[in-house]
């Protein structure tokens, strides 16, 4: 099982990967699929993962935090 130490690791990283474009570009796009695709895996690995809570770790903008 996943822990909020795996969990903060790949939010570490994720943020480390954003795109420094702006959140219309097809880059950034693409990093928010990555981002929301991990929280896919880390929510069936773990029922206490709050995907909110990692989506704003990763720095993904509210706006996309859905």
């Amino acid at each position: 099982m996943l822990t909020r130490k795996h969990f903060k690791q790949f939010a570490a990283q994720l943020s480390e990967e954003r795109p420094a474009s702006r959140d219309t570009s097809k880059e950034f796009k693409t990093w928010i699929g990555c981002c929301k695709a991990v929280v896919v895996v880390c929510n069936e690995s773990n029922p206490n993962f709050d995907w909110h809570r990692f989506l704003d770790a990763c720095g993904v903008p509210d706006k996309h935090n859905h």
